[in-house]
Order: structure tokens, then sequence, then C-alpha cells
């Protein structure tokens, strides 16, 4: 990206409920935010905010639920983001933890196993 002439972005999409979840009911249109960035040089200025106040904004006449999925290593940061300067609620996460990998016909595998203690 261009961030000469580009600072950042925002975009999403309409979605309707498949199924009744705690936070909207099967049928129910939502806005899903797919993306919001800002280059890294102007980022903690404000932008990212403005970029979603903007579409709440614009949005809130049809809509009354935002929802977006986010990735990061800095999960502090995101939920400080996210909830504390945005006002959003947190639903959901996803947790993994890196097991071990093991070499089978020069194939990666991963093993799941469980030791059995002798009676």
């Amino acid at each position: 990206m261009d961030c000469d002439k580009i600072l950042g972005y925002l975009f999403g999409h309409k979605e309707i409920a498949e199924e009744n979840t705690s936070v909207y009911k099967t049928g129910e249109q939502y806005f899903e935010i797919d993306e919001i960035y800002v280059c890294p040089q102007y980022r903690n200025q404000g932008i990212g905010k403005s970029l979603f106040k903007y579409v709440e904004n614009e949005v809130s006449g049809e809509f009354n639920i935002l929802k977006l999925t986010t990735a990061t290593k800095n999960f502090r940061a995101i939920l400080h983001f996210y909830i504390d300067e945005l006002g959003m609620e947190f639903w959901s996460a996803l947790l993994f933890k890196k097991v071990r990998k093991f070499q089978f016909n020069g194939e990666t595998d991963v093993v799941l196993f469980q030791p059995i203690k002798s009676l």
C-alpha cells in the first residue's frame, strides 16, 4: 500500500445471521468489518478510531451490530483498542498451543497421545 497517499482503510460488508447466538438471532442483519488497517508510521494517532467511528455512524441506521474478527500476537493491545477505546464487547477467543511434531515416511505429523501408567 502506498502510505504516502493513503493513511489507512476499513472495509466490511452486510451479513445475515444463519443461527441464534448470544449476540444476534437467526436472520438478523449485521455489519461485519473485514479489515481495518493503518500504516505503521500513522498508528497511535487516532486514525483507526476515526475510521471505525465513521463506519459505525454510517451503518447505525441500518444495523444494530458491528462485528469483527482480529488476529494478533499482542492481545492486550487489541483488547485495549477494541474494548476500551471503541466500546466493543468481547464474545469469543481462539486459543492454541503448539504441540510436538515428528517425521514419519517424510511427512510431518502431529501426534496426540496420553501416557498410560501401569496399574
